[in-house]
């Protein structure tokens, strides 16, 4: 499989454990990754972050989500 499918799916897997982490459908979590730029920052990290588990890209993903001042906790 190729990087790029390989990132397509690390993005797909963020959002569903967004969803799940926040409380919220995965359209939302969807829209607020998309919409913020952080599924394009998922896939320009990839090199990085598929040494990592879905669970700590999540957790660097909020910290890039909150340095922009997107509120994930407003959806618990």
């Amino acid at each position: 499989m190729d990087e790029d499918l390989q990132a397509l799916f690390m993005q797909a897997r963020i959002a569903r454990l967004a969803s799940l982490r926040w409380g919220t459908p995965l359209r939302d979590a969807a829209s607020v990754l998309f919409q913020s730029g952080a599924l394009a920052y998922v896939r320009d990290s990839f090199d990085y972050f598929h040494l990592e588990g879905d669970e700590a890209v999540l957790d660097d993903v909020e910290d890039y989500l909150a340095d922009r001042g997107v509120l994930t906790n407003a959806f618990a």
